[in-house]
This record gives structure tokens, sequence and C-alpha cells, in this order.
């Protein structure tokens, strides 16, 4: 692989991480606006297993992999519990916390198929990516917080470098989709 193929590369990596970071300060920004500290607790148990699990399916761990299907079953019944648990607590902020848990679900599978170089995954991080940032602006319409913007800016930048790398890359030939 030449000079070049190995920066664009180490591009599209810092691209990656960038949308980790924007991942990150998504969450903590969405933790830290939570008015009750009991749908706050529950909003960390309900995210953390799907990142972690997340995590566990970029690193190729062989349980998480060959286990997929449980796996994820298993998290969408506690998902399922904790948002039972909030509509039951208040119905008002559950519809919010549902549409926050999607978007950071979203963020979540942007990252995840980041540096993919399947054609049908490179869509899925494309569509997800852009969903969430056009669901953070619907749904924070009247930005009370910097937060918000800063997340959008972060990722849709993490995003754009990976895709104009990318097509450099690919208008090279270093680089095909499968």
């Amino acid at each position: 692989m030449g000079l070049k193929a190995k920066i664009s590369t180490i591009l599209r990596i810092t691209g990656s991480i960038l949308i980790l970071i924007g991942l990150c300060l998504s969450l903590f920004f969405k933790t830290l606006f939570i008015n009750d500290i009991i749908e706050a607790v529950l909003w960390i148990f309900i995210i953390l297993p799907w990142i972690l699990s997340f995590i566990l399916l970029k690193l190729s761990i062989d349980f998480v992999r060959n286990n997929f299907k449980a796996v994820l079953f298993l998290l969408i019944i506690l998902s399922s519990m904790i948002f039972f648990i909030v509509t039951i607590m208040n119905l008002s902020n559950a519809i919010i916390f549902g549409l926050n848990l999607c978007l950071v679900l979203l963020l979540l599978n942007t990252w995840y198929f980041s540096l993919s170089i399947f054609k049908k995954r490179k869509i899925l991080f494309l569509l997800s990516g852009i969903i969430y940032i056009l669901g953070t602006i619907i749904l924070d319409m009247q930005i009370k917080f910097l937060g918000d913007i800063l997340t959008i800016i972060i990722v849709s930048l993490g995003m754009i470098m990976i895709l104009i790398i990318e097509y450099n890359m690919r208008k090279k030939g270093y680089l095909n989709y499968v």
C-alpha cells in the first residue's frame, strides 16, 4: 500500500473516531439534561448494554458474534422493560426518552458501519447518520444548549471526512466496495 493510501486510511479512522467522540458527547449531553435522577439512571442502564455489545461486535468477540440474535433479543427485552418503567413514571418524558434512545442507537449504528467496505453497510452508515442529524435537529428544534450543535458538527465532520476520503480512494483504485 502506498503512502497516499496509508494517509487516506488514517483519515478514515480519524473520521470514525470523530463519530465516536460525537457519540460520547451526545450521551453526556442527553444524560445531563434528564431532569429526573431516576430517569437518568434508567437511561444509563438502557444505553450501556447497547454500547458494550456494539463495541464487542466491532472487536469481533466470538461469543457476541456467534450469539448475536440472542444478545439482540435480550437487549430489546431489557430496553422494553426500562422504557415501560419510564412510561409508567411519566408519559410525556417517555416519548422524548424513546426518541433520544432511537437517535443514540442510530448514531451507534453510524459509528459501527463507518469503516465498512461493503456497499450495503456503507448505505446503512450514511442513512443512519443522516437520520441521526435530522432527528437531532428536529427533536431539539429550540436548541437550548450548544452541546447539540457541537455533536451534530462533530458527527457531520466525521461522516463527510470518511465519505470524501473513500470517494478519492475509490477513484484512485485503492478501495472497492464489495
